[in-house]
């Protein structure tokens, strides 16, 4: 078995993990804990979608919750420069994935590990995690975690990457702001218990997953159309009933969780997210549009010599 196995996340969907050996998926899978063997054997054609684990819910040092914003400062002004690189590594992807339909293994290498720690500082700004962000984007330490399989790319789908993807860049900007207006309450509730709660993190965990489709969509590091936004269905049960138990020689077991399965409630809340996001653009848009007419009429009335009063 080679040493740079790691559990991934089952990309067929009947398992919470799949064994990554390395160089390909391999039978030995895991299920809330219990390791088992796939009767189906090995998986062929392999799912390109996005996965994201955020670890388990921990108790968080209150100082740190408090502070958070302070904190994280010196991973905001990373993160502009990081991104800054990223829109010229896409822009150059873009053109060799036109004529490879793929995107070069060191570019998506590169955005990979973006789109990771725009991930990993996400969750640590929205409460999900009290453990400090690395500023090294090839750390494979933190809890935090997202794999990506890039493969091969339809030309016409990358030609208008951009045209596609505006409808979920409009629904990620929603829940985002949706999410950004809801978390001074979320920042009082963790401050106050000194741990999220489950519902609130299955929510939080589901807006940035989507997130990080989106952007890992538009970054050509997957094929696949982000999706998922409601959680995962929860067909492991299926599956295990005709597994096999593991052998003594198989992986250990995984330290982190997979699949995400909301909750009635967590599916509420990102409903929540969405409508204040779309509140909160729609108030944007009015605001804006009084403002130009504001403008435009005192353009106007100076036009005309006529004296301007100012706007109670």
């Amino acid at each position: 078995m080679s040493s740079s196995g790691q559990w991934r996340v089952d990309p067929t969907g009947r398992y919470e993990y799949r064994w990554w050996d390395g160089d390909r998926y391999t039978e030995y899978v895991a299920r809330y804990g219990e390791q088992l063997v796939d009767p189906a054997g090995v998986p062929g054609d392999i799912p390109p979608t996005i996965e994201v684990g955020f670890g388990s819910l921990e108790r968080q040092n209150r100082w740190t919750v408090g502070f958070r914003l302070v904190l994280a400062i010196p991973h905001l002004i990373w993160i502009t420069l990081v991104t800054l690189a990223a829109l010229v590594v896409v822009v150059i992807g873009w053109f060799a994935a036109l004529v490879t339909a793929r995107l070069p293994d060191w570019a998506a290498r590169f955005l990979h590990r973006v789109v990771q720690y725009h991930v990993r500082l996400f969750a640590y700004l929205s409460l999900m995690r009290d453990d400090y962000p690395p500023f090294a984007l090839g750390n494979e330490t933190y809890p935090v975690v997202v794999e990506t399989r890039p493969g091969p790319l339809n030309r016409w789908a990358v030609l208008f990457r951009l045209v596609l993807g505006l409808p979920v860049l409009i629904l990620a900007d929603w829940l985002s702001a949706g999410l950004a207006f809801s978390m001074i309450v979320v920042w009082i509730i963790v401050l106050a218990r000194g741990r999220m709660p489950g519902t609130l993190a299955q929510a939080i965990a589901a807006v940035v997953r989507f997130e990080a489709r989106t952007y890992g969509y538009l970054m050509m590091l997957t094929s696949a159309y982000p999706s998922g936004l409601y959680g995962d269905p929860d067909p492991y049960g299926a599956a295990a009933e005709v597994a096999l138990p593991a052998a003594e020689t198989s992986p250990a077991s995984p330290p982190r969780p997979a699949r995400l399965v909301l909750g009635t409630g967590a599916k509420r809340l990102v409903t929540l997210f969405l409508v204040l996001g779309i509140l909160n653009s729609v108030a944007n848009n009015v605001l804006n549009l009084r403002v130009d007419e504001r403008d435009g009429w005192v353009r106007s009335a100076r036009v005309a010599g006529e004296p301007v009063r100012s706007a109670q």
